[in-house]
């Protein structure tokens, strides 16, 4: 995986995953807890203002987020 790769490198610290639920369920739209979990765990951290690489699936940066800036006001 790139992510273990990546962070072996540079620190899991300076490395984010933002992972990509395989498993979506058309008939009501949700993802599984963790996955929820890990990506807002993941936005906290990117709002963070310190530089780090953050690695994704193509299909989990084309989905909608939030403004950074509301977000951050929730």
């Amino acid at each position: 995986m790139v992510y273990e790769q990546v962070s072996s490198i540079i620190g899991e610290d300076n490395c984010l995953l933002f992972p990509m639920d395989e498993i979506f369920h058309d008939t009501n739209g949700a993802y599984s807890k963790e996955i929820l979990a890990h990506r807002l765990y993941m936005m906290n951290k990117c709002l963070e203002k310190k530089n780090r690489v953050l690695i994704t699936h193509l299909n989990a940066a084309s989905r909608y987020l939030p403004n950074p800036t509301i977000y951050e006001k929730l």
